[in-house]
């Protein structure tokens, strides 16, 4: 198992406490956390703003979802496709240009939800960066007061 610095188990503190953190760093974190009880107080606080966060018990604004989809994905450009006939010998017929609609089956529907979902956890990981740099600004402001 490779070494780790304090700092560099600090970096990956907020990954651990969503369960984001797997193989030698998840052993290298769990190891630190039996001797450093500043970052095992700092991995509960990030699991209580997850908590906060994930468990606010507000609905999304209507539409937010077809927002975040439409952001990560585009809509396709309409798919058309020109059929000709041959000529028929006593008159000619024109082109006959037939739209064709595309095919938002299940599987669309699934890619749908999974970035909605992804979109979802960027946004909640983007919140929690921000209420833990306020948490360690806050911790910090506090041990200086003790020192």
């Amino acid at each position: 198992m490779t070494d780790y610095t304090h700092e560099e188990i600090q970096e990956l503190l907020g990954a651990y406490a969503l369960d984001a953190v797997d193989g030698e760093e998840f052993e290298a974190v769990e190891v630190h956390l039996r001797t450093c009880p500043q970052c095992r107080a700092e991995v509960a606080d990030h699991r209580e703003v997850a908590s906060l966060i994930g468990h606010g018990g507000a609905p999304a604004p209507e539409g937010v979802w077809d927002k975040i989809v439409d952001a990560i994905e585009p809509a396709p450009p309409p798919m058309r496709l020109e059929l000709t006939t041959p000529p028929a010998p006593a008159r000619e017929e024109p082109s006959v240009v037939v739209p064709l609609a595309r095919d938002r089956g299940a599987a669309s529907g699934w890619n749908r939800r999974l970035l909605a979902l992804a979109a979802a956890a960027i946004v909640l990981i983007a919140g929690l960066g921000v209420v833990i740099a306020r948490l360690n600004t806050r911790l910090e402001d506090v041990q200086n007061q003790n020192a």
